[in-house]
């Protein structure tokens, strides 16, 4: 799969998810999420702005199904990669 291939992936992916989070079917947006990640990850890799994006994303998707620890470990998982980022 090419780079172009593979940045469309997981930006459809993501697109995906984002729909699928407001349609309120969450299974299936964390999912797509997951994905995504996956994606970026195979692409960026973890410790980028990319990554850190889709992983705020699947935070907010946890949050909205109440899944607040789950959520928490998404939002500090972001606020370590902003660090090693930002330096």
């Amino acid at each position: 799969m090419s780079s172009t291939q593979q940045n469309v992936q997981w930006e459809d992916l993501l697109s995906e998810a984002k729909a699928a989070l407001r349609q309120g079917n969450y299974a299936d947006a964390e999912r797509r999420y997951k994905a995504a990640l996956e994606s970026a990850e195979k692409q960026f890799g973890k410790d980028t702005s990319h990554f850190a994006i889709i992983l705020s994303e699947l935070g907010e998707c946890f949050e909205a199904q109440g899944k607040e620890s789950q959520a928490e470990e998404c939002f500090q998982q972001v606020r370590d990669i902003l660090k090693v980022v930002s330096q």
